[in-house]
This record gives structure tokens, sequence and C-alpha cells, in this order.
């Protein structure tokens, strides 16, 4: 006769099951030893996500800040240029801004 596999082995997912192995004096060690590394490996884990989210945050953090200064420093530039006096078709040449962008400088 074949046993289906639930009839062979014990759930450790029963009440039953978790008294049966680890409720006994001589596997209160295992049980512990199990609690610990799971415990351990867990903390690993989410410290690991946490560094990696944290480090992809500085960086997209660096990065938009680079982008912002760029931004600036080109708006700067084409107020320099149309406080000296030169034409639009000429900022917008050497900045690449719209024509809006410079009228609103």
């Amino acid at each position: 006769m074949i046993y289906p596999l639930q009839d062979k082995y014990i759930d450790l997912l029963t009440d039953f099951g978790f008294k049966r192995v680890f409720g006994t004096e001589p596997n209160k060690a295992l049980l512990m030893d199990f609690l610990n590394t799971h415990s351990l490996k867990y903390y690993r884990d989410m410290h690991s996500i946490a560094e990696t989210l944290r480090q992809e945050s500085i960086k997209q953090g660096i990065e938009q800040g680079i982008e912002q200064g760029i931004e600036q420093g080109i708006e700067q530039v084409a107020r320099q240029m149309k406080a000296a006096g030169l034409s639009s078709q000429e900022i917008i040449k050497y900045t690449g801004l719209s024509i809006d962008e410079i009228d609103a400088l």
C-alpha cells in the first residue's frame, strides 16, 4: 500500500507536530538553534535590503542634485547673457533654453 506523503511525515505547522519534535527536553537545544539561525538570517536579510535601498536613494539624490545644479547654472548664464544684451536667438543657441524660459528670466 502506498501512503500519501502527508501521512508519512509529521507536519511541523500543526500543534501536535511542533510539540512532538520540539516539546521534549532533548530537543530544546534543537529548537533554540533553529530559532536563532532563522532569526539571524532574517535580520541579516532585512539589514541587507535596507542598506541596498539606502545606497540607491543616496545615488538617486546625488543624480537629481547634479541635474538641478546644471539647470541652475544654465539659467544663470542665460540671465547674464540677457543682461549683456544678447538676443534671444543667441541665448537659445548657446543654452538650449526655449524662448518661454528665456522670457521668464
